[in-house]
């Protein structure tokens, strides 16, 4: 267990220095939430490491900004994020990467965006990742 956690924080160190900076001042066009239901998610994508799309429908997606890296994010298939309720809050919930084989210390939600459209999602997309 003690070595998961090693491996887990030496990884963050090493990949999570290079992550860029969080993306929030090319985001303004973007509703801000403080949060959304949590019920039907129906998929999610990591943009890098602090950023990633939940998607609720073909059309209904937040772009989610965390408080910080999670190297593992854009490697693994299947993530936890925390509800208060039946709702995720900016700021108190956290996104966790489930691994067998490391320990995924959480990254706290900061910043919440609403995406109406397709259209919004490709805009995000190519916003957070340059």
């Amino acid at each position: 267990m003690l070595r998961k956690v090693f491996l887990s924080l030496l990884t963050a160190l090493l990949i999570g220095n290079n992550v860029h900076a969080s993306p929030k001042a090319n985001l303004s066009q973007f509703d801000t939430l403080t949060h959304f239901p949590a019920w039907t998610i129906n998929a999610w994508q990591a943009l890098n490491s602090k950023a990633l799309i939940i998607e609720r429908s073909p059309s209904k997606a937040y772009l989610l900004i965390l408080n910080r890296p999670l190297p593992q994010l854009r490697f693994n298939e299947t993530i936890q994020v925390s509800q208060t309720g039946s709702q995720v809050h900016a700021g108190f919930d956290h996104v966790r990467v489930v691994d067998r084989l490391f320990y995924s210390i959480p990254a706290y939600i900061d910043t919440i965006y609403r995406l109406d459209s397709r259209d919004d999602i490709k805009l995000a997309r190519q916003l957070v990742n340059g």
